[in-house]
């Protein structure tokens, strides 16, 4: 037996592959490799908006999250009690009332006042202190 007539069958299997490398299961394709005028509209289109986006949003003016009102219920001031200020020790226990019934608890870190412990709580649940 020849080498040539063992290696006829992997021939015919290539020549197969690239028929079918040019189609998608057996269908041909849609197009010839060129672009569709489709895709290239969507492009410029997409690109005139992008330029038109870039040239109006400078001139809008939008405000701030900051600027706007905070309603009275969620503002807190925090007085002024003995040791409130000071750095005491790790773990106590500092609350203010907040809403009606309601108040907020916090307890102090390492090298933390009782002030600095609260404004982290009240800050953390939406609050704004003074």
């Amino acid at each position: 037996m020849a080498l040539a007539d063992r290696d006829w069958y992997r021939e015919e299997m290539r020549e197969q592959a690239r028929r079918e490398r040019g189609t998608l299961g057996g269908v041909p394709p849609r197009s010839n490799g060129r672009t569709s005028n489709g895709l290239v509209l969507a492009v410029l289109v997409s690109a005139a908006a992008t330029f038109v986006g870039w040239q109006v949003v400078p001139r809008l003016e939008l405000p701030f999250q900051n600027d706007a009102p905070v309603p009275a219920a969620r503002v807190v001031t925090l007085g002024a009690a003995a040791g409130f200020d000071a750095v005491g020790r790790p773990g106590s226990r500092w609350c203010v009332p907040v809403e009606a019934g309601s108040q907020v608890c916090a307890l102090t870190g390492s090298g933390e006042s009782g002030r600095e412990a609260l404004t982290r709580v009240l800050r953390a649940a939406g609050y704004t202190v003074r």
